[in-house]
This record gives C-alpha cells, sequence and structure tokens, in this order.
C-alpha cells in the first residue's frame, strides 16, 4: 500500500491531539501581533496612498489596447458565463442545504 493509505487513518487524531498545542502555543503571540498589525496599517496605507498615481500612470497608455484585445472576447465570455449559469445554479442548489446543516451546528459554539 502507499504511504498516503497508510498514513490516512491516523489523520483524524493526529489532527485532534495536535491542535489544541497549536492554539495553546499561538495565544500568547496574538497581542503582540495584533499591535503589530495595528502599527503596520498606516504606514502601508502611506505607502499604498503614494503608490496610486505613480500606478494609474503606468497603466493609462495600456488601457486602450487594453480595451482593442477584450473587445472581441466579450461575446464567447458571455456565451461561456451563459452556458456556466445552470451548472452553478443546480450545483448552488445543492449545497444550500448542507451549508444551512454546517451554519445550524456552528452557531451554538
Amino acid at each position: 500500500p502507499s504511504p498516503v493509505t497508510i498514513a490516512t487513518p491516523s489523520v483524524p487524531s493526529l489532527v485532534t491531539t495536535s491542535v489544541p498545542s497549536l492554539v495553546t502555543m499561538a495565544t500568547p503571540s496574538v497581542p503582540s501581533l495584533v499591535t503589530l498589525a495595528t502599527l503596520l496599517v498606516p504606514s502601508l496605507v502611506t505607502i499604498a496612498t503614494l503608490l496610486v498615481p505613480s500606478l494609474v500612470t503606468i497603466a493609462t497608455p495600456f488601457v486602450p489596447s487594453l480595451v482593442t484585445i477584450a473587445t472581441p472576447l466579450v461575446p464567447s465570455l458571455v456565451t461561456i458565463a451563459t452556458l456556466l449559469v445552470p451548472s452553478q445554479v443546480t450545483l448552488a442548489t445543492l449545497l444550500v442545504p448542507s451549508q444551512v446543516t454546517l451554519a445550524t451546528l456552528l452557531v451554538p459554539s
């Protein structure tokens, strides 16, 4: 048998035993990570804000050629999308009951 076949039965117990200790290990670092993220956000926003004008400048010359490239593709993309809709609706309809069940089980906890 393959290593995957041999290992598969032990996966649930491995997850059950390792998850609590991983959570315990990670918990003390959460506040410092939140603090670090909070301190980084303003500088990331500043960097992003400074980059936007230059990105717009870089992108602007490409827009007409991208529109030219995209225009002939639109009808075929619409056709593909139209063909996919029924199967997506069917898939969604089949998934809804299990998602509702899952949500119902998760809410009390």
